[in-house]
């Protein structure tokens, strides 16, 4: 029970906290103001929608106009192109390649890492395999289809650090692109055999019955804490 309400209190100064770096850009500014703001179904985003549902962006003057997007990778586009003012969502390397390329947006804030006692995203593998004994490590997922949310984000880094620590590559599982959506249905029948998932997708497999979770990235070794969820201002909110 009282871990329980230390876990409250904290998720309370997160809402607060994102409230609050959203919202520093229009301290000042005359009248309400409309922010755009690119979301991902993931439970670190669940502090957003908390400051919406206590009124802290309210109380600021500030409206805020929701878009979903599939995985954090789709979003850098509208970023770039100033359609988004502020999206919360995650590290992936069409965001790294275009900061290379000076482009006008920035990481303003943490929004969730993978640390040991801490984590919110993991490999969830179909229960069918782990109950049979087909799955037992990593390893046994060679050549077996694993589904993550876009290429080249987080997700597919974290898969390549558990393959190499049992001494595969990422070459050596097939992976396919799924939202968190389809990937309940490709579990149901039996289309993928995991998904590298960030809660509350894992619980919802759990729920179904269909994936157990199987391995977080504190278990790998000698993988140290990892940047997973960020907060990031286009140059034109930046601006403006």
């Amino acid at each position: 029970m009282a871990r329980e309400k230390v876990t409250s209190t904290k998720f309370l100064h997160v809402a607060l906290t994102i409230a609050l770096v959203v919202l520093v850009p229009s301290l000042g500014r005359a009248q309400s103001e409309t922010v755009k703001l690119g979301d991902l179904a993931a439970i670190s985003n669940a502090a957003v929608y908390i400051a919406v549902e206590k009124g802290f962006f309210k109380e600021q003057g500030v409206t805020t106009d929701i878009t979903n997007f599939a995985s954090a990778a789709k979003q850098v586009p509208a970023l770039v192109a100033g359609e988004l003012e502020v999206s919360v969502g995650s590290a992936s390397a069409g965001l790294f390649n275009a900061v290379a390329q000076q482009a006008p947006f920035r990481i303003v804030a943490d929004k969730g890492q993978a640390r040991e006692g801490y984590g919110f995203s993991l490999l969830a593998v179909r229960k069918d395999l782990v109950d049979s004994g087909q799955v037992k490590t990593f390893r046994d997922l060679k050549g077996k289809k694993i589904a993550i949310l876009a290429k080249g984000n987080i997700q597919h880094y974290l898969v390549g650090k558990m393959a190499e620590e049992v001494g595969l590559t990422i070459n050596d599982v097939e992976l396919t692109f799924l939202d968190a959506p389809s990937q309940v249905t490709a579990f149901e029948t039996k289309a993928i055999d995991a998904a590298y998932a960030v809660e509350p997708w894992a619980a919802r497999f759990a729920e179904r019955g269909v994936a157990v979770r199987f391995r977080t990235p504190d278990q790998v070794k000698g993988l140290g804490p990892v940047q997973v969820g960020v907060i990031i201002y286009s140059g034109k909110f930046i601006g403006s």
